[in-house]
């Protein structure tokens, strides 16, 4: 739709053990504008989702409304609203009272037509918009650090090229085996591709890269499709390798956390570049939002189900082979624990997915590539090529001048978060 009709499609996820039972007549709270089917639930079950649509009714009005369900078992009421007016910002937000461990989760959007993820701008100022409200309830997974009397037991050391570490373990032997790019066409891509024969050479026995597909379009539905089909058959071919006990270490693009770059806390399936350093801005990514949609199993169609075929071709790779782990070797994603936690669920990839808290750096040093993660964490403010700028003042890389640092063939041991498909979760 353009022109002169707005458009609203609402979706409530509700990831919460309580049913949502709808109170309000939800013709009494549209101010603006008309339902169209479906409309708005009566009831929406613990796991489920539903959908409604609403749009212009009338010349030059937008659509305006609400919906307010109960919380079953609680007093409580939980309210999602919008308001996409004919002139002026759009606004989508949802509230709750009455609901002690309520969380509430940042609402995300789409465009209808293309399933394509909006940025904060679009959201604002498209006239037509898919909005997602997620319920959810119940304490974040714990973070366990190794220490005290509840902590996770301490791990078999892993061994590398400079002996026993700490680090999370792996069985003797387990092979890993690193995502990279096809090609490098600017500074990160070749530095990342430079360091990933680097890590490969240091030993060889358990240690390969496979190729990951580039960008093959974008805001394309059918060139998204074809990617995400290339990608899950990379993961594939990546867990026949690394075998039972193995890993598998995603080192092609951006992470974030949602609120840095994005509404939502997404990865990049496809190479990085230093022009399309938002996460947000690219297409081919794995986003919060998409997770709570697969995992509550709702059925959508375009985006959703091409995430979805995706993720099964590579749980059923991963877990036939034995896989162990599914590492993201990109910036800061680890810091969302909820979203790890879905992305390792039985239903998604059941098997550890680690990630890093923190921006992951590559630059030039004396005998090579270098990969680290600043020492201290880079103000919240910074975009990520503000974050590079500012590291290299900072938080330099470490010292460089022994060509067998553990910077020029080992990820970094710091900063790492890991779930299990249970939501037990551990960090470095």
């Amino acid at each position: 739709m353009s022109g002169f009709i707005r458009s609203v499609r609402c979706t409530v996820v509700n990831s919460s053990s309580h049913a949502l039972v709808r109170k309000s007549d939800p013709e009494q709270e549209h101010k603006h504008g008309s339902y169209d089917e479906p409309k708005p639930p009566a009831r929406v079950e613990p796991g489920g989702t539903a959908m409604w649509n609403t749009s212009t009714a009338g010349l030059f009005t937008g659509t305006e409304g609400a919906v307010t369900f109960g919380v079953e078992g609680t007093s409580g009421e939980w309210r999602v609203s919008w308001d996409n007016p004919f002139i002026g910002d759009n606004t989508f937000d949802h509230t709750c009272t009455g609901v002690s461990d309520w969380q509430k989760v940042p609402r995300t959007a789409q465009d209808p037509d293309s399933g394509e993820a909006l940025d904060e701008g679009r959201i604002k100022s498209d006239d037509d918009v898919h909005v997602t409200y997620t319920f959810l309830t119940g304490d974040p997974p714990k973070t366990e650090t190794g220490k005290g009397d509840d902590a996770r037991p301490t791990a078999p050391a892993v061994q590398t090229a400079n002996g026993p570490t700490g680090q999370v373990s792996l069985p003797a032997g387990a092979k890993r085996i690193l995502l990279i790019p096809k090609t490098g066409n600017d500074g990160v891509q070749k530095d990342n591709i430079a360091w990933a024969a680097q890590w490969k050479k240091k030993d060889p026995a358990t240690r390969d890269t496979k190729v990951i597909p580039n960008k093959s379009g974008q805001g394309d539905v059918d060139a998204f499709e074809l990617h995400m089909k290339n990608f899950a058959k990379a993961v594939e071919d990546a867990a026949k390798a690394a075998g039972t006990g193995g890993e598998i270490i995603l080192f092609t693009g951006h992470g974030s956390v949602g609120g840095q770059t994005g509404p939502v806390s997404a990865f990049d399936t496809t190479p990085e570049t230093d022009a399309s350093a938002a996460v947000e801005r690219t297409r081919q990514k794995i986003t919060q939002q998409d997770a709570a949609m697969v995992r509550n199993k709702m059925h959508s169609g375009g985006r959703v189900s091409t995430i979805r075929d995706a993720i099964k071709t590579m749980r059923e790779a991963m877990n036939g082979a034995g896989v162990k782990r599914f590492t993201i070797l990109a910036c800061d994603v680890g810091r969302d624990t909820e979203f790890m936690g879905w992305m390792a669920g039985k239903d998604m990839l059941n098997v550890e997915v680690g990630a890093y808290k923190r921006i992951v750096l590559s630059g030039a040093g004396k005998h090579g590539v270098q990969l680290w993660v600043p020492s201290t964490a880079p103000p919240a403010n910074l975009t990520i090529p503000s974050m590079r700028d500012w590291a290299m003042t900072n938080a330099p890389p470490p010292d460089g001048s022994d060509k067998n640092a553990e910077s020029y063939h080992t990820p970094p041991l710091t900063q790492l978060r890991v779930v299990d498909p249970n939501g037990k979760a551990w960090e470095l």
